[in-house]
């Protein structure tokens, strides 16, 4: 709740109480003004009303599918949690991240042998073809990268990113959310490709 002399997120936003009700979202078409009520209502200010919060933004998804407030505050992603399909999926990609990976290691390995071998560095041994380790605040630089991807729908590379983490640590909980985000990225574009979008009732408001 805020405290006397802050201002509220219902005069911040120019939001009325009277708005924060299943029949106004159901007319309203504005996705800006869903997502101002959607913030108040995660804020607790008015109190915590998570049904009404769900609605909200089940609303939001049908208003503005794209609307970066549905990426915000989701739950960490557990991989026993995730459905087996996507885990299947998963799965796949991470078979095919892999057999990438070996691929340009044997371009390498040819390309080395046209050159020749050059003295191994003293001291040293051969490694085997273990992924490199990565220190966190390179695994932070590579899911921040592939969160900014994913905002601007370039799904490639923030999966390069986010297999990339997985590779390195495989139950990351952060990479393995990003690839559940990814797959759902993946999903919604076949479906707006489709002609799948999500139709209107009659009776709604354009404008409020």
């Amino acid at each position: 709740m805020s405290s006397d002399g802050e201002q509220k997120l219902l005069d911040a936003f120019d939001i009325r109480v009277e708005q924060l009700d299943y029949g106004f979202l159901t007319e309203c078409e504005d996705g800006k003004t869903i997502e101002r009520i959607i913030r108040i209502l995660r804020s607790g200010e008015e109190g915590l009303y998570p049904d009404l919060l769900k609605f909200a933004e089940e609303r939001l998804a049908e208003v503005n599918p794209e609307s970066r407030m549905l990426l915000e505050d989701q739950p960490a992603v557990r991989i026993q949690d995730l459905p087996p399909d996507l885990l299947q999926s998963l799965e796949a990609d991470m078979e095919a991240w892999s057999a990438k990976v070996k691929a340009e290691e044997d371009d390498l390995t040819s390309l080395e042998v046209i050159r020749g071998p050059l003295p191994p560095v003293r001291g040293s041994t051969r490694a085997g073809s273990a992924p490199p380790r990565l220190s966190s605040e390179e695994i932070q630089r590579l899911l921040q990268e592939a969160q900014n991807y994913l905002q601007d729908d370039d799904i490639f590379q923030a999966s390069v990113r986010y297999q990339k983490v997985l590779e390195c640590e495989p139950g990351h909980p952060g990479a393995l959310q990003g690839m559940a985000k990814v797959h759902g990225h993946q999903g919604l574009n076949r479906r707006l490709s489709d002609g799948g979008g999500c139709g209107r009732s009659s009776g709604v408001v354009q404008e409020v």
